[in-house]
C-alpha cells in the first residue's frame, strides 16, 4: 500500500493522544483515504511510534487505500482530518482540519540512480524534475519504461539546438562529468547541447520516473574518428554525414536511446533511436563497411 508521512501539530498542549484519520476530499486525488491511527503527542507535536520511520522523528506513517494509476501522471490531493478519540475518550467524527494542495507524482518504479531515497540528500527526486517529466508533453501517460524513455528523447530532441556533435561544447556538463540538470530544467532547449548533455538529461529524467538506464560512450581506440551515416543533429541541423571522435547514448533493458540525432531509416522514414539493440543502432550510426565504435563502461550522470 502507498504510505505518507504526516507531522501533526496541536494548539492545545494538554491533549496527549488522538485517534485520527484522513478522508479524501477531492475526486481527482489518487491516494484515497488514510488508515485510522492512534497518535501520541508531546507539547502539541506528534511523536514517532511503533511502525513509524525513526529517520523521520515526529512524522507518523499512514497507509492509504487508494490505488495509483498504472501510468506516469500528476494529481493534487486533499484530506479532511477526522478525530474519533481524544485522550482515550471516544468522540463523534470531528473534522479538525483540512490539508490540500498535495501534489503527487505517480511514477513507474522507485527512482533509480543518480536519484536516491536517503533522507535529506540533494539527490532525492526533485519536484522540478518530476514536474517537468510527468507533464503530458514529456513522459506523462506512459505506462512502460520504453514508452517513457521514448517520449523523453522526442521532447529533448525537439527542444534542443544545433550544433550538437562533438564540435559543439557541452553547456550543462563539466569536464568531470557533472551535469547541471537544474539549469537544463530552467532553460530546456535554450542553449546549445552536445551528445553528453543530451544523454545525461535523458538518463536522469528517465530514471526519476522509474526507468533504469545508463549512459555509455561510444568510441574507437584512442578516440580515433569514425564516420557517421546521414543524420540530422537536433532541430536546426542539416542532414549530414560527418566524422566524430566519440558519441554518448543512453542504454537500458529496452535497448539504445539517442535524442541527439534523427536518423534516415529509409528514403521516406526518419525517426529517433528508441529502444533498439546496440547492433541495430551501430548499423544506423555508421555506414556499412566502416569501423564501428565500441561501448564504454555504463555510468550514471552526476547531477546537481
Amino acid at each position: 500500500a502507498v504510505k505518507i508521512l504526516v507531522r501533526l501539530n496541536l494548539e492545545t498542549p494538554n491533549i496527549t493522544s488522538l485517534r485520527i484519520k484522513g478522508v479524501s476530499a477531492n475526486r481527482d486525488g489518487v491516494l484515497g483515504d488514510t488508515e485510522e491511527k492512534l497518535v501520541y503527542f508531546c507539547a502539541g507535536v506528534s511523536q514517532t511510534g511503533e511502525g513509524d520511520d525513526p529517520n523521520w522523528p515526529e512524522f507518523i506513517k499512514f497507509s492509504l487505500n487508494g490505488t495509483t494509476p498504472n501510468k506516469i501522471c500528476v494529481s493534487t490531493n486533499a484530506w479532511n482530518w477526522i478525530v474519533t478519540e481524544v485522550n482515550g475518550i471516544a468522540v463523534d467524527n470531528l473534522m479538525v482540519d483540512q490539508t490540500s494542495g498535495h501534489i503527487v507524482y505517480t511514477v513507474l518504479a522507485v527512482p533509480a540512480p543518480p536519484w536516491t531515497q536517503a533522507p535529506d540528500n540533494p539527490c532525492n527526486p526533485w519536484a522540478s524534475a518530476l514536474g517537468l517529466v510527468c507533464d503530458k508533453r514529456w513522459a506523462g501517460g506512459a505506462s512502460t519504461s520504453k514508452q517513457a524513455a521514448g517520449k523523453i528523447i522526442e521532447q529533448v530532441y525537439r527542444l534542443g539546438e544545433y550544433p550538437v556533435i562533438d564540435k559543439g561544447k557541452a553547456q550543462h556538463t563539466d569536464n568531470s562529468g557533472n551535469l547541471d540538470l537544474s539549469s537544463y530544467i530552467v532553460a530546456a532547449g535554450m542553449q546549445m547541447e552536445n551528445c553528453q548533455d543530451v544523454a545525461g538529461v535523458v538518463c536522469a529524467l528517465g530514471n526519476v520516473v522509474g526507468c533504469s538506464n545508463d549512459m555509455i560512450r561510444l568510441a574507437r581506440w584512442l578516440d580515433w574518428p569514425f564516420k557517421s551515416n546521414t543524420v540530422a543533429p537536433l532541430p536546426g541541423g542539416f542532414w549530414t554525414n560527418d566524422s566524430m571522435a566519440f558519441h554518448y547514448v543512453v542504454t537500458g533493458a529496452d535497448g539504445i536511446y539517442d535524442a541527439t540525432f534523427e536518423f534516415k531509416y529509409s528514403v521516406m522514414l526518419t525517426m529517433w533511436a528508441e529502444g533498439i539493440s546496440l547492433n541495430d543502432y551501430l548499423n544506423l550510426l555508421v555506414p556499412s563497411g566502416e569501423s564501428q565504435p565500441s561501448p564504454g563502461t555504463p555510468s550514471k550522470p552526476i547531477i546537481h
